[in-house]
């Protein structure tokens, strides 16, 4: 059998959706290895996977949580411009850690060379935001790769590309090298080109099925670009204890929490927006709150209702099937894991693709859509009672079974498989 190697980034949202995939890989005898920087090795070790860890000399066990941490205290008032601090902070593009990472890649010496004839991998998969990784690891080690795409993107394929391949262009003294790493081409082409010829032969298993898609943005047509199974991992570990005993079954559930990136919003409005979450319900008896900070707040900072359940962590599948509602954030993990439990969503987004997943929900009549920022307790309990209705349950139960259905497919195996051995008239390179 052959031995698979995930290289894919320490945030668990991105990490959280290939365990699915992986164990489905090793059921069928091969054998699965994650890469990545040092701290995520605990997380991925923790659903009993093999990790190995790249690039220690240029992100250490530690700098993740730093880098973390100067978002959340950034003092700036919006999203944008603690990008900008930090971006400032770390002087110029080529130091931002997407930029370090790809670029220590290419920059790895023997020790990158060491580890892969150690591992002996047949393939990788990366998250298609690692495109860059994926272009030095193909031309590097002259394996495949698979994209994963843990989100559904709004532009075609050879948009995102063009985009990612500006980005390169940026870090100006890489040009000569990665273009040394790519294969010959048939015909005369320039680097931009040749780049873009090798990343749109590149399988992309967007892991959503097409069902969630806004009416007019699927991209099933694009060569190499396959909407597989929403890879939800019900056998996924828990990472701590819960309170199990303090939840009533006699009261309606609303579990609170915007992700593991909430950090994004800044401590001090994820702060509100959790105070005015448990607000909402004070008056209320018939619902009961679990509220989880995700780690960016200490739970003693939120004052929890009568009967609320306030903590840094929540075990959110097990909790998804008692809920009624949840507010969330609208990360893709968590929506498709709402949808795979078939509860009703009231999201109030952050950034990158949560805005659009919120219409996507919306649309699809499976919850509602708040604004993170002004919402108040009132709305927020409006928001949750409109969830709370037979047609957004109906048309929930109706994406559910899309999903189960996908799911059960086994696609996306399949298709990897099919570069691993071979079989594919369009093999990469």
């Amino acid at each position: 059998m052959a031995t698979i190697a995930f290289l894919i980034e320490h945030e668990e949202g991105h990490l959280n959706p290939t365990f699915r995939l992986a164990r489905r890989l090793a059921a069928r005898e091969h054998r699965v290895v994650y890469l990545g920087l040092a701290d995520g090795g605990d997380f991925v070790r923790a659903q009993g996977f093999e990790f190995i860890p790249i690039l220690e000399d240029v992100f250490p066990c530690g700098t993740m949580r730093t880098l973390r941490e100067m978002m959340r205290t950034a003092p700036a008032t919006t999203v944008e411009e603690r990008s900008a601090e930090i971006a400032a902070s770390l002087q110029t593009v080529r130091e931002t850690p997407y930029a370090r990472t790809w670029k220590g890649l290419l920059d790895a010496g023997p020790e990158l060379d060491r580890t892969i004839e150690a591992v002996r991998p047949d393939l990788f998969i990366l998250t298609s935001l690692f495109v860059p990784h994926a272009l030095v690891l193909q031309s590097r080690f002259r394996r495949p790769v698979v994209l994963l795409t843990p989100l559904l993107r709004t532009e075609p394929k050879a948009e995102y590309a063009a985009t990612v391949i500006r980005l390169m262009m940026e870090i100006g003294e890489t040009k000569e090298r990665i273009g040394a790493l790519l294969p010959p081409a048939p015909r005369p082409l320039g680097l931009t080109q040749r780049l873009l010829v090798q990343i749109l032969r590149m399988r992309e298993l967007i892991l959503c099925p097409a069902d969630f898609e806004l009416p007019g943005k699927s991209w099933e047509d694009e060569p190499e670009v396959y909407y597989v199974e929403p890879t939800v991992d019900l056998e996924r570990r828990p990472e701590g204890a819960f309170p199990w005993e303090a939840l009533d079954p006699a009261r309606r559930l609303v579990y609170v929490s915007l992700g593991s990136q909430s950090h994004r919003a800044g401590a001090e409005r994820v702060k509100a927006f959790l105070h005015a979450a448990a607000a909402a319900f004070a008056e209320r008896p018939e619902w009961q709150v679990v509220i989880s900070t995700g780690g960016l707040l200490e739970p003693g900072e939120i004052a929890a209702p009568l009967g609320g359940i306030v903590t840094g962590w929540a075990p959110q599948l097990d909790l998804l099937d008692r809920a009624a509602v949840m507010v969330t954030h609208g990360g893709m993990g968590t929506v498709k894991e709402c949808i795979v439990r078939g509860v009703p969503m009231a999201v109030f987004p952050i950034d990158h693709d949560q805005p659009d997943n919120a219409r996507r929900v919306v649309h699809h009549g499976l919850g509602v859509s708040g604004d993170l920022p002004s919402a108040a307790a009132g709305d927020i309990a409006a928001l949750v009672e409109q969830a709370d209705r037979p047609a957004v349950r109906e048309s929930m139960a109706r994406m559910r079974r899309r999903f189960l259905d996908v799911e059960g497919s086994g696609i996306g195996v399949r298709l990897i498989e099919q570069l691993v051995e071979g079989r594919d008239e369009h093999r990469q390179e």
